[in-house]
């Protein structure tokens, strides 16, 4: 495609080409837009590709193809889309949900030769807004400070009780997501005048790979204010690990926001992977809870910032070190079936910590930069080894001790050194009904395994939270 493509009609533009589509040119138009590359030839109605064949490539920088209505590209083998603009709803006036969809047999790329690539769906008057990517056998890459946006739109005209229009991110890849360079995956909830926000929800999910945030922007999920704030989900799910990581001074952060408006929505991120996940010199910041499960679990200066609880759920052992800091404004759930280690770094809950381990426990810390484990009230710090018989916890390697004075490090409750027995509960032998983050964060994975519901208003801390504690036997 050489030549630019302009109208002003509600006429959709449609490509097919059994081999190959390259945007040479820019295009700006009313109606839909969908190219197929590999296109099968059975049917020019219901367009099919053929798989392994085809491919969608922009050779020329900074090309443009912006349109009033949807983006459908579709190739049988790959998207490869350097420094290039594609937007959906670009200056509609209409209420029709708007979307913009890259889906790949092998590889999707958005890169920069000389500018950022951007793949753009925008709402309006209270309409929804997709963005899709989908790379069937092979990876996802964003990288170059490119971008995948997605804008709900804010509730037009007189309002009217419509509330902001969602907004949803979906990347799917049969191998692997690498979002790199200072690139950006986001969805804006719109905005409601009379009524509640736009949802927002991203949710990545490498179906035989790893995930990577590598020295990116991160990922963002805006609720639309409104007489209630738009939920807002971030959901991460990996066959491999995730990763999670800070490079060239550009730390990454993974943010959930449901606090704009007059009242709260729900927020929740959740990174689940069967491998490993690592946070390092990163941000998780949600209004709502947060959640981590994986077979071995690291923070390294990594910070975990929540309005409601905590889960960490390690097949294996669970690591924060090097100033890392967990906090959170509802109860801290740590499940390890091997060991935990807090050193230097610290971990709250409120009002409570509820932990079961597999293996031990130990706090290290100096003076300087002290290490803990802490609950909000005076009385509710609880360690069950299910398997254990006395011990296994320890503070600066000494086992036993609760809190070591020298460097103000080990449990605390209620802002004070715990007292084992009383503010500090260890259990021997495996009373299950103290803890239960392995459910919680099944339900929390479970919902994530698919691309969120923006709309569903439910909270999968609140069983955590809400269970009773009996007190248990202590030694």
């Amino acid at each position: 495609m050489n030549d630019s493509i302009t109208w002003t009609s509600s006429n959709s533009l449609t490509l097919l080409a059994k081999r190959n589509i390259e945007i040479n040119n820019g295009i700006d138009g009313y109606g839909d837009i969908s190219f197929y590359a590999g296109w099968s030839g059975a049917s020019t109605t219901s367009p099919a590709v053929t798989s392994g064949v085809g491919d969608i490539t922009a050779a020329n920088c900074c090309r443009t193809v912006q349109t009033r209505g949807n983006i459908h590209f579709e190739a049988g083998r790959d998207i490869l889309l350097p420094s290039i603009q594609v937007r959906a709803g670009y200056s509609a006036s209409d209420s029709a949900a708007k979307s913009a969809k890259l889906i790949a047999g092998r590889n999707i790329s958005l890169t920069s030769s000389d500018g950022a690539s951007r793949v753009r769906a925008d709402g309006n008057n209270g309409s929804a807004a997709t963005v899709r990517l989908e790379a069937k056998s092979g990876s996802v890459t964003v990288q170059d400070s490119s971008e995948a946006l997605a804008y709900g739109g804010a509730e037009g005209g007189e309002g009217g009780g419509v509330g902001g229009g969602a907004a949803t991110v979906t990347v799917i890849a049969g191998n692997g997501i690498n979002v790199t360079s200072s690139s950006n995956i986001a969805a804006y909830g719109g905005s409601g005048s009379g009524a509640k926000g736009g949802a927002a929800a991203v949710s990545l999910s490498a179906v035989g790979g790893s995930i990577q945030i590598d020295g990116a922007e991160g990922a963002t999920a805006q609720g639309g204010s409104g007489t209630t704030t738009g939920n807002a989900t971030i959901a991460m799910v990996s066959a491999g690990d995730i990763v999670v990581k800070q490079n060239n001074s550009t730390s990454p952060q993974i943010k959930a926001k449901a606090n704009s408006g007059t009242s709260p929505g729900t927020a929740l991120v959740v990174l689940s992977a069967a491998g490993n996940v690592s946070l390092s010199s990163a941000t998780i910041d949600s209004t709502g809870g947060v959640g981590l499960g994986g077979n071995n679990i690291a923070l390294n200066n990594g910070t975990i910032s929540a309005g409601g609880g905590v889960i960490f759920t390690a097949k294996n052992n669970l690591d924060v070190v090097n100033n890392s800091n967990v906090t959170g404004s509802g109860i801290l759930n740590i499940g390890a079936g091997g060991n935990v280690l807090v050193d230097k770094s610290k971990l709250s809950g409120s009002p409570d910590v509820v932990m079961k381990v597999g293996g031990t426990v130990r706090i290290n810390g100096t003076l300087a930069t002290p290490g803990s484990i802490s609950a909000v009230s005076s009385q509710t710090i609880y360690l069950t080894f299910p398997t254990g018989l006395g011990g296994g916890f320890f503070i600066n390697g000494i086992e036993g001790v609760v809190y070591d004075s020298a460097t103000n490090t080990g449990f605390f409750a209620g802002g004070s050194a715990a007292v084992l027995g009383s503010s500090f509960r260890v259990t021997y032998g495996g009373l299950n009904s103290l803890l239960a983050p392995t459910d919680a964060l099944i339900v929390a994975m479970g919902e994530s395994g698919k691309p969120p519901d923006p709309n569903k208003d439910k909270d999968v801390f609140k069983d955590a939270e809400d269970e009773e504690k009996d007190a248990p036997v202590c030694r």
